[in-house]
């Protein structure tokens, strides 16, 4: 009996659903940083990644990535969007490296954060030099096993930046001259949340267990 219910409840136990890491509170040594939101869930293989900045006061140029002590043996990059426009730059410029550059006019040397001397696991290229017109970006990392749970810090380049309350595209040509290098730390940790059916699953599970316990104990009783 004891084997028969410990099979149900294994069986009912719920299957997770993929957590979610956020990064949007950020800090630059360059005064105002861009309100960046990056966003990265693992699913399957990869990992899915989204960076906007709403309000769009920042144009992103390059995008640096801690994973921990770790090695990236595939530096795959698929299904990138960039809104409003598509087919922006994405490209995988450097993957273990502790250089703090992603191509042309493209850094965050001079950046303080406290990485101390590791290295970035992605270092990606997000746009062509000068405005490109890219708010959104949406793309999959491959994973090379890892989880959100590795996720560290993350360094953002931008080429264009408005003073508030500009904002792009269409925001004083004067205003928006400025360029930011900003870092964050996840400020929401990653956590697993069971899929709405398999959370019924689960309670019926808890509730037959607990009515077989409760005949078993009136069984005694007689």
């Amino acid at each position: 009996m004891r084997l028969r219910m410990f099979v149900m409840m294994f069986a009912l136990t719920p299957a997770w659903a993929g957590a979610t890491v956020i990064y949007n509170s950020w800090v630059t040594n360059e005064g105002v940083s861009g309100s960046y939101e990056l966003t990265a869930t693992l699913n399957g293989l990869v990992f899915d990644v989204t960076l906007t900045v709403d309000p769009w006061d920042a144009e992103a140029l390059g995008l640096f990535i801690d994973l921990g002590d770790q090695t990236i043996g595939d530096n795959t990059i698929t299904n990138v969007t960039t809104l409003p426009t598509t087919g922006g730059t994405v490209i995988a410029v450097y993957n273990d490296t502790p250089d703090s550059v992603c191509g042309n006019g493209c850094n965050i040397n001079g950046l303080s954060t406290p990485i101390g001397t590791g290295d970035w696991e992605w270092v990606i290229r997000l746009g062509e030099q000068g405005y490109d017109g890219i708010q959104d970006w949406s793309f999959s990392l491959a994973a090379n096993s890892l989880t959100e749970a590795d996720w560290g810090l993350i360094g953002i380049r931008s080429q264009v930046q408005c003073t508030f309350p500009d904002v792009l595209p269409a925001g004083n040509v004067d205003s928006c001259e400025g360029s930011d290098k900003s870092y964050s730390s996840s400020s929401s940790p990653p956590t697993a949340v069971p899929e709405p059916g398999t959370l019924s699953l689960l309670g019926a599970g808890l509730l037959g267990f607990g009515l077989m316990r409760r005949r078993k104990l009136e069984a005694k009783g007689r």
